[in-house]
């Protein structure tokens, strides 16, 4: 687009200077010489300027593509590192729920234990607790007389 609207500019500037040449009696074949030249100048600056910018890009480019391989192969190795993570939390997860299991059991066992042990003692307390005042009752009148022996005869009694 540049190179075309560089040749009709060119167009032009021939025109004026061949309109001027005739007024000025120059020679109008320099002229155009010279506009081809500074033409010339001005379209290998502007290749050079973007050749420049190419090589600049395509560096870039080059750079971008090794940093992001780089990142690639990182993200695959921390991907396999977290899938060994997650497998080895899973296999955690199901040795706990075992572990949780076992006690669940062992807590049901040893509640059942209790209330069948408390329900002997229960038993067994209602079944001697009459006897046990009874036994007091006869032990009451013999305390008595023991304690009077041992106020009567203190080292006899020992």
């Amino acid at each position: 687009m540049a190179t075309c609207g560089q040749f009709a500019l060119l167009c032009l500037g021939l025109h004026v200077l061949l309109c001027q040449a005739e007024v000025a009696d120059t020679n109008p074949i320099e002229k155009v010489m010279s506009l081809l030249a500074g033409l010339e100048s001005k379209i290998t600056a502007e290749g050079a300027a973007e050749d420049k910018a190419y090589k600049e890009f395509m560096e870039w480019c080059d750079d971008t593509t090794t940093e992001v391989g780089f990142e690639i192969k990182t993200a695959t190795a921390q991907k396999q590192e977290l899938q060994a993570a997650i497998g080895k939390s899973a296999s955690d997860i199901e040795v706990a729920t075992t572990g949780i299991d076992e006690i669940a059991e062992s807590i049901s066992t040893s509640e059942n234990d209790l209330k069948a042990a408390t329900g002997i003692r229960e038993k067994e307390h209602a079944d001697s607790s009459p006897q046990s005042r009874n036994w007091w009752t006869r032990l009451t009148p013999l305390t008595r007389p023991l304690s009077f022996l041992r106020r009567r005869w203190p080292r006899t009694l020992r």
